[in-house]
C-alpha cells in the first residue's frame, strides 16, 4: 500500500509539473485578490510576481470591462461556484492587449463554501489576431463582392445584398431555390450545364464571364468564380460564387460590336429615342422636385410674412382710429408710416429671394457660392426658427463656380429640408446644421452636416441618390436623385454622403 501511495504522490508531482510549464496560473480570493501566480502567468504580462500578488484583479482587465455590468456579473457568478471558460481579453503592464484561452474554476470546502479562485490560462493572442485578421478580410470582400453559396446539388443557401441587388430578389425570394432560376432555360437544359455542376460537385473550380436573368427578366452580367468548399474529411460540402457586376461594361461592348456590323443608323435611333426619354423624363422629374420645393417655399413665405403683416395691420389700424377720432398728431402719423414702409421692403425682399428661386435660368453664369448659400439660409429662415435649429456655417468668400445657379440652390434645399424634416420628425432639441466650403488642389468642397440622426448603413453610398429612395415617411425619393444628376450632370461634380459620427454629411466636390 505505502508503494501505491507513493506512485501516486509521484503521479501527482508530474501532473501538477505538467501544468505549470504549459499554463499561466493564477489564483484569487473570492472578492478577487491575487493571492498566487506561477512564472507562466507572471510572464505573459510582463509582471513580476510581488508586483500582482494582493491586488485585485482589475489590474489584469481593461478599464471599459471592469467599469461593467458585464464584470459585475462575472465575478458574482463566480461567487456562485459557475465556472467561467472562453477567450478574455486581458491587458499586459505595458498596456498592450493579450488574449487568453481560461478556465476559472470555484474550489469549495468541506462546508460547501467557495474559498478561492483558480485560474489556468494559455496566450492565445497569436491565433486570436489572426482570426481577427481573417475576419475583417471578409467583411471587406462582403462589402465589395457579390457572393452566393449553393449546396452541392445547386440549391440556394444563402447571398449577401450585393448579390441581391444585383439580380433584384430579396433572399427570400431565393433561398432554398435552385441556381437554374438564374440562367436561360435553353442552357438548363443542355449538357454543358450538367455538366458544370458535375464538375462542381467532383470539386472542380470554374471562373469566367457569365450571362444571367434577374427578378422580372432583368438580364445582367457577372464576372464570378464557384468555388467548391471542402469539409476535414476533404468532401466538397458546398459552392461559393463571388461574382463582380460586370453589366454596363457588357453593354457597352456589345452595343459597339452592334455598330461595327453597319447598323449605325438604326442604333444612333435607338440610342436617340432612349436619351429623349431619359431627357424627357429628367425634365418632368427636376418639375416635380421642383413643384415640391415651392410647397415648402410658399409655406415659408406665408409664415415669413404672418408677423410683418400683423405689424402693418397694426399701424394702418392706429392711423385710421387717429382720422376716426379726430386725433391726428403728425409725428405719430409718420411714424407709423416710416414702420409701414420698413415692413414693406422686408416682404418685398422675401418675395424677391422666392422670386428668384423659382425663376427660370436661360444662361449659364458665373456665381458666387457664398452669395447662393447665403440667398438659401434667407429663404429657409421659417424652417431654422420652427426647428430651433443652429446654423453654423464656415465659408470661403471668394469661390466661384460656372452654371445655372438656380439648380444649385435647388439641390442645397433639397439637402437642408431633408435634415429639417428630420429634426420635425424626430422632435429633437439642440439641432444642429453645419456648412463648410472651401477648396483644396483639386476640387470645391461643400459640405452640409445634421445632428438629426444618421443615415441607414443599408442604403449607403449609392442606394440613398436612387429614386423612390427616402428615408422619410412621407417622402417620393426624388429631391436626392434629382440633386445627385445635377451636381454631377451640370456641374461635373460629385454628391455622396456618409456618416461622421452620429452625424449625416452630403459633401459636394466640383
Amino acid at each position: 500500500m505505502d508503494i501505491l501511495k507513493e506512485i501516486n504522490n509521484r503521479k501527482d508531482d508530474a501532473q501538477i509539473q505538467a501544468l505549470n510549464e504549459n499554463y499561466g496560473i493564477i489564483s484569487f480570493k473570492p472578492d478577487g485578490i491575487i493571492t498566487y501566480a506561477n512564472d507562466n502567468f507572471s510572464s505573459m504580462f510582463g509582471y513580476e510576481k510581488n508586483e500582482i500578488l494582493n491586488k485585485h484583479h482589475k489590474i489584469l482587465c481593461h478599464k471599459s470591462f471592469y467599469e461593467s455590468e458585464d464584470y459585475i456579473n462575472f465575478w458574482n457568478n463566480l461567487k456562485k461556484g459557475k465556472s467561467q471558460s472562453t477567450v478574455f481579453r486581458r491587458i499586459k503592464k505595458n498596456g498592450e492587449s493579450i488574449f487568453l484561452r481560461a478556465s476559472y474554476k470555484p474550489l469549495i470546502d468541506n462546508n460547501g463554501n467557495i474559498f478561492e479562485i483558480l485560474k489556468f490560462a494559455q496566450d492565445v493572442t497569436e491565433k486570436k489576431l489572426e482570426e481577427i485578421n481573417i475576419s475583417s478580410q471578409l467583411e471587406a470582400i462582403n462589402k465589395s463582392t457579390a457572393i452566393i453559396e449553393f449546396d452541392i446539388n445547386g440549391n440556394i443557401l444563402s447571398a449577401n445584398n450585393n448579390f441581391l441587388n444585383i439580380s433584384g430578389y430579396s433572399l427570400d425570394e431565393i433561398q432554398n431555390k435552385h441556381h437554374s432560376m438564374f440562367c436561360e432555360e435553353s442552357y438548363v437544359k443542355s449538357k454543358d450545364y450538367k455538366l458544370f455542376w458535375d464538375k462542381l460537385k467532383n470539386g472542380v473550380f470554374d471562373s469566367g464571364e457569365y450571362s444571367r436573368i434577374g427578378k422580372n427578366n432583368k438580364k445582367f452580367w457577372i464576372k464570378a468564380s464557384y468555388n467548391p468548399i471542402y469539409n476535414i474529411d476533404n468532401d466538397v460540402i458546398k459552392i461559393v460564387k463571388f461574382a463582380q457586376d460586370i453589366t454596363e461594361e457588357k453593354l457597352t461592348s456589345i452595343l459597339y460590336t452592334y455598330s461595327l456590323e453597319n447598323k449605325n443608323d438604326e442604333l444612333q435611333k435607338i440610342i436617340d429615342n432612349e436619351v429623349n426619354t431619359r431627357l424627357e423624363l429628367e425634365t418632368r422629374l427636376i418639375q416635380q422636385s421642383k413643384m415640391a420645393e415651392m410647397g415648402n417655399m410658399l409655406d415659408n413665405i406665408l409664415h415669413q410674412w404672418k408677423q410683418p403683416l400683423a405689424m402693418l395691420s397694426l399701424h394702418l389700424s392706429e392711423m385710421k382710429l387717429d382720422f376716426l377720432i379726430d386725433n391726428v398728431d403728425k409725428e405719430s402719423c409718420l411714424k407709423n408710416l416710416e414702420s409701414s414702409i420698413k415692413v414693406i421692403e422686408f416682404m418685398n425682399e422675401t418675395s424677391n429671394n422666392f422670386r428668384d428661386f423659382f425663376s427660370e435660368s436661360k444662361n449659364s453664369e458665373n456665381f458666387n457660392l457664398n452669395t447662393i448659400i447665403l440667398s438659401v439660409e434667407k429663404i429657409l429662415a421659417h424652417r431654422i426658427k420652427e426647428t430651433n435649429c443652429k446654423f453654423h456655417k464656415q465659408l470661403n468668400e471668394d469661390i466661384m463656380i460656372n452654371g445655372y445657379k438656380n439648380e444649385f440652390a435647388q439641390v442645397l434645399l433639397s439637402i437642408l429640408n431633408n435634415a429639417f424634416d428630420k429634426f420635425v420628425e424626430e422632435n429633437s432639441e439642440n439641432n444642429l446644421i453645419s456648412i463648410f466650403l472651401d477648396k483644396n488642389e483639386d476640387f470645391i468642397v461643400l459640405k452640409i452636416m445634421d445632428n438629426g440622426g444618421k443615415i441607414p448603413e443599408s442604403i449607403l453610398p449609392n442606394k440613398l441618390f436612387e429614386r423612390n429612395i427616402t428615408t422619410k415617411d412621407e417622402g417620393t425619393g426624388v429631391g436626392l436623385s434629382i440633386s445627385k444628376n445635377i451636381i454631377e450632370n451640370n456641374f461635373k461634380g460629385k454628391l455622396f454622403a456618409y456618416n461622421l459620427d452620429d452625424n449625416a454629411v452630403f459633401e459636394i466636390n466640383i
